[in-house]
């Protein structure tokens, strides 16, 4: 086993770090850990607020990640689904942190 068919590491830190945390999230969410998803989506919004273009930066990270792994999916497939999961995990946790909390409501 030579590694060819690895993908090419992402080069900025923020990024490689991101992946990991929303994969984290993915198996939490799917196992039902509550704690870790909330932890981990932190993280991401965090990850987030310091690195410019992050959510379009991770996600063509991972869809290179993801691509050799997944013969029967197109690029465009796996990219689709990626954009749900950093949506769930990292847009949608951005936008809720902007809404003014119920002592103004």
């Amino acid at each position: 086993m030579s590694g060819e068919n690895r993908p090419p590491p992402a080069t900025d830190p923020a990024i490689s770090r991101g992946i990991a945390v929303l994969l984290h999230a993915i198996a939490s969410a799917a196992k039902g850990d509550r704690l870790s998803v909330a932890a981990a989506r932190a993280e991401l919004v965090a990850l987030a607020n310091t690195t410019e273009n992050f959510e379009a930066q991770l996600t063509t990270a991972i869809v290179d990640r993801l691509v050799p792994s997944f013969l029967n999916a197109t690029r465009d497939e796996i990219e689709q689904a990626v954009r749900v999961d950093i949506s769930r995990h990292v847009t949608n946790p951005i936008f809720l942190a902007k809404i003014e909390p119920w002592g103004r409501a």
